[in-house]
């Protein structure tokens, strides 16, 4: 047997070696996390908040406009906004305030 091929086999030893001795560490850890699941805050369905579909290019508009929805301006985003698809251009039309570096 060569030395590389040693040098190898004692590598990989210690490494097997240390993958063992750290798995070790993790334990599972199911009985404290369901001993503390009533700690965590309930899942919330935000029913009040509008929900509008989207298609390629629209993530923009239809985020816009759920956020002025809830802050109560109804607005629909257009089916197709490839003229103008910058939601700044969306806040501009409505009034809403654009930061300046936008």
């Amino acid at each position: 047997m060569s030395n590389t091929q040693t040098a190898r086999i004692i590598t990989g030893g210690l490494l097997f070696l240390l993958f063992l001795l750290s798995s070790g560490c993790a334990t599972l850890q199911t009985d404290r996390v369901r001993a503390t699941a009533s700690a965590f805050p309930q899942p919330v369905e935000l029913t009040e908040v509008p929900f509008f579909p989207q298609e390629d290019y629209q993530c923009g508009p239809a985020a816009l406009a759920t956020v002025l929805n809830v802050t109560g301006v109804t607005i629909t985003p257009a089916p197709k906004c490839v003229k103008d698809p910058s939601p700044v251009a969306g806040c501009s039309r409505v009034g809403e305030a654009v930061p300046s570096s936008a």
